[in-house]
């Protein structure tokens, strides 16, 4: 039986915020931790659309929009570094 998506997250972040955790060994956790966190929002990469569609100003500056966000997340190392 699959494991639920809550899960299927905690360990991923389990393995990705070990102390010992080596970055460049992380991206089948990072993809998991990605993929869940995709099944669980309705944003879709649609690389032929404009990815800063969404974007808005906050008093910290620029947040991406959510299209961009989820982009992101496909480099692996920056996700890990990031989180």
């Amino acid at each position: 039986m699959d494991a639920s998506p809550l899960a299927r997250l905690r360990a991923a972040m389990t393995v990705i915020l070990a102390p010992d955790a080596v970055v460049h060994t992380l991206r089948p956790e990072a993809l998991e931790m990605a993929g869940v966190l995709a099944g669980a929002c309705s944003v879709t990469i649609d690389r032929a659309s404009d990815p800063s569609v969404g974007e808005s100003w906050t008093p910290g500056g620029l947040a991406i929009s959510p299209t961009l966000a989820a982009m992101c997340a496909e480099d692996y190392v920056r996700t890990i570094r990031f989180v």
